[in-house]
């Protein structure tokens, strides 16, 4: 038996137990967000295959199920990846409305605002997030790329120096800070330094 068979049958089989447990659950706070964990990892099974817009239908029905607010940040990235930034940012706020102080939400949403071109919400967002945790590496690595967009280069260095205190095992930072260096900056050693340790 194949796997993505075993899973569709296990999946089945939970829905089952779901349906048959829910009159018992009923007085447990949030006992319904569990409803739409299968149509959760059938989403997250198609985006796995490269199947972001059929999964669409699946994360649907999962926030359908609950407004449990994991449902609605999947979808949210999901949207966020297919490029449909408004539906994207419409799900990370219903997300951030339950789970406020959630840094790397926060950054999302500071992305998904600069894709729409909301450039001054999006860098406060992306403040809001690093106010949370001023050194996370993935937040400042996507913060510097705005600020590059934005030909802010000293600010961009300014981020990717900060990044590389906890990230500095993350090729993808030493690679931007590289060619920030030689395209912008035009310090051609220290290009080839971080470039040759990305």
């Amino acid at each position: 038996v194949s796997d993505g068979v075993q899973l569709a049958g296990a999946l089945k089989e939970l829905e089952r137990d779901l349906r048959n447990s829910t009159a018992a659950a009923a007085s447990h706070l949030n006992s319904s967000m569990l409803i739409g964990y299968p149509d959760l990892i059938r989403a997250e099974n198609r985006v796995l295959a490269k199947q972001r817009v059929s999964a669409v239908e699946f994360y649907d029905r999962a926030v359908a199920s609950s407004d449990y607010w994991l449902y609605r940040l999947r979808r949210g990235i999901n949207f966020y990846r297919l490029g449909r930034w408004q539906q994207a940012l419409t799900d990370l706020d219903a997300t951030l409305s339950q789970r406020p102080h959630v840094a790397r939400v926060l950054s999302l949403r500071a992305r998904t605002l600069f894709a729409l071109g909301h450039v001054t919400e999006a860098f406060s967002s992306w403040q809001s997030a690093l106010s949370l945790n001023p050194y996370d590496p993935l937040i400042l690595l996507h913060q510097s790329f705005a600020l590059r967009d934005e030909q802010r280069f000293d600010d961009a260095l300014q981020s990717l120096n900060h990044a590389l205190e906890f990230g500095s095992r993350n090729q993808h930072i030493w690679d931007a800070r590289g060619r920030l260096f030689l395209y912008d900056k035009q310090f051609f050693l220290r290009a080839t330094h971080d470039l040759a340790r990305a």
